[in-house]
């Protein structure tokens, strides 16, 4: 399956096509319960968005604060876009972007690696 359908391709964001097959499409709509009950673990961070994907606290940022959708101002955000050259939280950016809400100090505890490493799941 991985060498017909996702050579060079990542599984949670395939984009269906018409010609896979009934098999194929049914796996693919295993996904959205998959990706509930992934965690991503922070390397870089570029691969991971800061509003919709579960890696703090197994639950996504947006439901951890209780803002709808239509109200984040950036949803391409990428957690990359919150760590510094110096591999440390950008503390100043995060109270800004979200009010000095309490789960600021959650992040701080998140360990960021000091070498440049891929995200990956847990």
């Amino acid at each position: 399956m991985r060498a017909k359908h996702l050579y060079n391709l990542d599984f949670l964001n395939y984009k269906r096509r018409n010609t896979d097959s009934l098999v194929w499409k049914n796996i693919l709509k295993s996904r959205e319960l998959l990706k509930e009950g992934l965690i991503w673990k922070v390397g870089k961070g570029d691969q991971i968005s800061f509003w919709f994907n579960n890696w703090i606290e197994n639950r996504s940022l947006m439901h951890i604060i209780g803002i709808d959708e239509s109200n984040i101002t950036h949803p391409d955000a990428k957690v990359s876009d919150f760590i510094t050259q110096e591999s440390k939280w950008d503390s100043s950016l995060l109270i800004s972007v979200l009010n000095d809400h309490p789960i600021v100090k959650n992040f701080l505890g998140i360990p960021i690696p000091i070498y440049e490493r891929e995200d990956s799941f847990c």
